[in-house]
């Protein structure tokens, strides 16, 4: 039988006049989003699992499931980060 994975995907937009930060989690890892950017969060692994996002005042923290992998992406499908091992 084929390993079964699940997908997530989480549209994140800076609304803000200021940059806001994203931190990705548990990689520790940070993107930042100028403002207007709007950045597209994907994320793959077995399940179950769910992607977690925490605002915490101009900072953002994304919290990835056990065995998954996260990338980053522009809506243009232009990858700027992808997680380096899954999610421990």
């Amino acid at each position: 039988m084929a390993d079964q994975f699940i997908k997530q995907e989480l549209t994140l937009q800076n609304r803000h006049k200021e940059q806001v930060k994203l931190w990705l989690e548990p990689w520790g890892d940070l993107v930042s989003l100028a403002p207007g950017e709007e950045l597209v969060i994907v994320a793959m692994g077995p399940p179950p699992g769910r992607l977690q996002l925490a605002l915490l005042s101009y900072e953002y923290a994304v919290h990835a499931w056990r065995g998954s992998q996260v990338f980053i992406e522009k809506p243009v499908d232009e990858v700027i980060w992808r997680c380096p091992l899954p999610s421990p």
